[in-house]
């Protein structure tokens, strides 16, 4: 999918990701940490990416390492990639 979304991009463009990701150990932040227990227990897949994971998916398709900020007042990160 990513590939796709990267091919149908302008160069420069920029392709925004919002999401409760946990860090590597998968247990910090809590709230992130907290939706990866609820998407194991509730989904088939039973997963929540890391930002590590999210950052080798994006490189993967083609677009430049992501920058990483921190959503005001919420535990989401964002990850904004450059093509």
């Amino acid at each position: 999918f990513l590939r796709r979304v990267h091919a149908g991009m302008e160069p420069g463009g920029r392709l925004v990701t919002v999401e409760l990701a946990p860090d590597e150990s998968r247990v910090k932040p809590s709230a992130p940490a907290w939706f990866a227990v609820m998407m194991l227990a509730t989904t088939a897949e039973g997963e929540a990416y890391t930002v590590g994971e999210y950052e080798a998916m994006f490189e993967e398709a083609g677009f430049g390492p992501p920058e990483r900020h921190k959503a005001k007042a919420s535990a989401r990160t964002v990850l904004v990639s450059i093509k």
